[in-house]
């Protein structure tokens, strides 16, 4: 009987390092990958509640002429929110935003152009230009 919880523990043991060790074996992809894969950033569009709308197509169009004229290769882009409550007050911001995604060798740069990085944790939703 002295065996069996030997037994188990090794066997709690191996339920806890198994998938560990799974995982380690994921990614690890190349530089190259990173590169083509791009970096999500984004900026406040500046909209405000009982105010004109300005999270439109063409405004999203205008910040990523901007970038471009600055250099940066836009690989995507999209009008986006950023998922938290507000209350609804006039005047307050609404909380949407722009969402380009860039290669990484470009994000100095597009940050000195006032975007920023998305950070962990952080929801910067893509939605439907209004």
């Amino acid at each position: 009987m002295s065996g069996r919880p030997i037994r188990r523990q090794r066997r709690m043991a191996a339920l806890v390092f198994m998938p560990a060790l799974l995982l380690s074996a994921c990614g690890g992809g190349s530089r190259a990958d990173a590169e083509v894969a791009g970096v999500v950033l984004w900026r406040a569009s500046g909209s405000l509640q009982c105010e004109a709308e300005l999270t439109t197509q063409a405004r999203l169009d205008e910040a990523v002429a901007a970038l471009k004229a600055a250099g940066v290769a836009v690989q995507s882009a999209q009008c986006a929110q950023d998922g938290r409550m507000r209350s609804a007050v006039c005047g307050t911001d609404k909380g949407e935003a722009w969402r380009v995604t860039v290669a990484a060798a470009a994000v100095d740069q597009a940050l000195t152009q006032g975007w920023r990085r998305v950070e962990p944790g952080q929801e910067i939703t893509p939605m439907a230009c209004r």
